[in-house]
């Protein structure tokens, strides 16, 4: 998700603008910044849609963050993993718990999970869960698969600590 935050705010700076229409968008990110073919701008543009990171306001798509706020390397070029939706399932569940709860749309709760993992800094799952409990969300069902992911990608405690008592 983070290299995707940072390749929407690199075309909007890029573009000079705060809103672009489909085709600013695509041809920012392909001719203008030699990222991608207009096929893959596209699919950027869709996969930023999907991840709550822009929203269409009339004809115009607009961040849902603040863009001046993200870091971008002078020399940042995204992967081809950024054309991939970010979101893992557990997310996506959280999301719509959120929604349900508070009656904001999609897009709004991203933007308040997005923001706040911009200020903490920790997975986006883990700052999900947190928007969820705030809203008074009942998180317990998320628990064991949020356990299973932060283990699996971060590693998990007892693994270390197991080391530790094999020596």
């Amino acid at each position: 998700m983070e290299e995707l935050r940072k390749a929407v705010a690199q075309i909007f700076r890029h573009a000079g603008k705060d809103s672009l229409d489909e085709k600013e968008f695509k041809l920012t990110a392909s001719m203008g910044l030699s990222w991608f073919s207009p096929a893959e701008a596209l699919l950027l543009l869709k996969t930023a849609k999907a991840a709550g990171l822009v929203e269409k306001k009339g004809k115009k798509i607009v961040a849902t963050f603040d863009i001046s706020k993200e870091e971008v390397p002078l020399d940042f070029k995204p992967t081809k993993k950024a054309l991939e939706l970010p979101e893992t399932p557990l997310f996506i569940k959280v999301v719509d718990a959120i929604v349900k709860a508070t009656g904001l749309d999609r897009p709004q709760v991203v933007a308040k999970i997005n923001k706040k993992q911009t200020d903490l800094k920790v997975d986006v799952r883990v700052v999900a869960l947190m928007v969820a409990r705030d809203a008074d969300v009942d998180v317990t069902p998320f628990l064991d698969e949020a356990e299973d992911y932060i283990a699996r990608i971060y590693g998990s405690a007892g693994s270390a600590q197991d080391e530790e008592d094999e020596e």
